[in-house]
C-alpha cells in the first residue's frame, strides 16, 4: 500500500509542469489542439508543447508517414523526400493517428506520467520501503526536469527509456540474475534509436558483462542495432544533429557581436559564401518546397529536404574560417559546459531567462541537486561494488559527449540535463542507502 500511494503521489507531482505548460498555453492564447488538414497548417499553427525541434524536425517526417506510408512531401509532380529525424519521428506517430489533433496534450501527458512511474520505481528499488527518503529524491529532481519535461520532444521519452534500463540494470547488479539483464536491453535499444549518442552507456556494460556470453551477444546487438540505423541514415541524409550549422552559426556571431535570433538572418549574412557551394551541389530555389510561406519553404529546405548539402557546405565554410580565437573559446567553453552539466544553475538555460522572478527559487533548488550529485558519483565509485564503476563510466562517456556538442557556447545544460538524470538518481539513491543503512547490500 505504501508503494501504491509513492507512485500517486509521484505521479501527481510530476502532473505539475504538464499543468503549468497548459495553463501558460491558455493564458498566451496557444491551441491545445494541432491541426492535421494539411502540413503548412501543422507547421505554423502554434500549439501546446511544440518547439522549434518539433517544428521541423519530428513532425513533417511523422506527418508524412502517417499520410503516405513514408517520409515524402509531394508538390504538384514533384516527390520530395524527408531526411531529417525521420527515425526519431516514429515516436509521435501512434499520438497523432490514435488522439487526431489532439495528439500533443496526450503526448505530454503520457510521457510525464510514463517517467514519474518509473522513476518512482527506480527509486523503490533502490531504497525499497524508504518512502520519505524516496519521495525526497523525487523532490529534488522535479526542478530539474520541470521544464523539458512536457514538450514535444525527444527528452521524456528518451529518458523514461533510460529509467526502465537503470531498473533493470540496478536488479542485475543486486541480484545476479540474467533475465534483468536481457529486459534491461529493449529499453537501452529504444533510448538510442531516439538519441544515438546514448548508445555509449552500453559500451561499459558490455565490459561488465564481456565474460558471460549468454549476454555478451544481446548487449552487442543492443547497442550496435540502433547505432547503424541512425549512422546509415546520417551517411544518406546527412548530419542529424546540425553540428556545423550552430558551431558556424556561433562563430560568425562571435565576429559580429552579438546573436541571431532566426536562422534566416544567418543565411542572409553568409549568402554569398553559401550559395556558391549549394549550387554547385544542385540545390534549387527554395520555393519548389511548395509552401505559401516564404521562411516555411527555406527551413523546409535547409532542415528536411537538403539537409545533407546544407551541411556539407556549413561544415566546408565552417573548417575554411576557424581561427585561434574560435579555438581560445572552445578551451575554455568545454569545461563550463562539464561544469553546467553537473550543476545547471551555473548554465544559460533557456528555462532561466523565461522564469523571470521564479528564477532564483529554481536556480537555488536545481543548485541543491547539483551539490548532492558530485559527492554521490563519488560515493558510488568508491562505496559500492566494481559493477557500480561501470555505470559511472557511462555517465561521463555521455556527460563529455555532450559538453563537447556545443564547444562555442549557446549550450543549454538542463536540456541534455534530462539524458543524465536517469543515472544521476542511480548515484544519490545508492549514496543515501549507503549512509542511511550501511548494513543493506549495495
Amino acid at each position: 500500500m505504501r508503494r501504491l500511494r509513492f507512485h500517486l503521489l509521484v505521479s501527481l507531482l510530476y502532473l505539475i509542469p504538464v499543468l503549468f505548460k497548459v495553463v501558460n498555453a491558455l493564458r498566451r492564447d496557444i491551441s491545445l489542439t494541432a491541426p492535421l488538414g494539411s502540413m503548412e497548417n501543422l507547421l505554423l499553427t502554434d500549439f501546446v508543447g511544440k518547439s522549434s525541434d518539433t517544428f521541423l524536425y519530428y513532425l513533417p517526417p511523422a506527418y508524412a508517414i502517417l499520410k503516405y506510408g513514408e517520409p515524402i512531401r509531394i508538390v504538384g509532380d514533384n516527390v520530395l523526400h524527408l531526411c531529417y529525424r525521420v527515425v526519431q519521428s516514429y515516436v509521435f506517430i501512434p499520438f497523432m493517428a490514435a488522439f487526431g489533433e489532439y495528439f500533443p496534450l496526450y503526448y505530454i501527458l503520457f510521457f510525464s506520467l510514463l517517467f514519474a512511474n518509473l522513476l518512482a520505481l527506480l527509486l523503490w528499488e533502490l531504497n525499497p520501503g524508504k518512502y520519505r527518503l524516496n519521495l525526497t529524491i523525487a523532490l529534488l529532481v522535479l526542478p530539474v526536469v520541470f521544464y523539458y519535461l512536457p514538450f514535444l520532444m525527444l527528452e521524456a521519452p528518451t529518458s523514461s527509456f533510460l529509467l526502465a534500463y537503470a531498473y533493470f540494470l540496478i536488479r542485475y547488479i543486486r541480484k545476479g540474475n540474467t533475465l534483468d539483464m536481457l529486459l534491461s536491453l529493449p529499453f537501452l535499444s529504444l533510448a538510442a534509436f531516439l538519441r544515438p549518442e546514448v548508445s555509449l552507456i552500453g559500451i561499459p556494460v558490455i565490459l561488465m558483462v564481456l565474460r558471460r556470453k549468454v549476454l555478451l551477444a544481446p548487449s552487442l546487438l543492443a547497442v550496435a542495432l540502433p547505432l547503424g540505423v541512425n549512422l546509415y541514415h546520417a551517411k544518406r541524409c546527412g548530419d542529424q544533429s546540425n553540428f556545423y550549422l550552430w558551431a558556424y552559426a556561433l562563430h560568425v556571431e562571435r565576429q559580429r557581436g552579438e546573436p541571431y535570433t532566426d536562422v534566416a538572418d544567418l543565411l542572409k549574412d553568409v549568402g554569398d559564401k553559401l550559395t556558391p557551394c549549394l549550387e554547385s551541389s544542385g540545390v534549387g530555389d527554395p520555393s519548389t518546397m511548395g509552401f505559401s510561406d516564404d521562411r516555411l519553404n527555406l527551413y523546409f529546405q535547409l532542415f528536411q529536404v537538403n539537409n545533407r548539402e546544407y551541411s556539407s557546405c556549413f561544415r566546408k565554410l565552417l573548417f575554411m574560417e576557424i581561427n585561434g580565437g574560435d579555438l581560445l573559446v572552445m578551451l575554455k567553453r568545454v569545461p563550463l559546459n562539464v561544469l553546467s552539466l553537473l550543476v545547471p544553475s551555473f548554465s544559460s538555460s533557456t528555462f532561466f531567462r523565461r522564469l523571470g522572478f521564479l528564477k532564483w527559487p529554481f536556480v537555488i533548488l536545481i543548485g541543491l541537486y547539483g551539490i548532492l550529485l558530485l559527492p554521490a558519483i563519488m560515493c558510488t565509485w568508491v562505496c559500492g561494488r566494481v559493477e557500480y564503476r561501470y555505470i559511472v563510466l557511462s555517465y561521463f562517456f555521455l556527460l563529455l559527449l555532450y559538453a563537447l556538442y556545443n564547444p562555442f557556447g549557446n549550450f543549454d545544460a538542463l536540456r541534455f540535463k534530462l539524458y543524465l538524470v536517469p543515472l544521476e538518481v542511480v548515484f544519490i539513491g545508492f549514496t543515501l542507502r549507503a549512509f542511511t543503512d550501511p548494513h543493506s547490500t549495495v
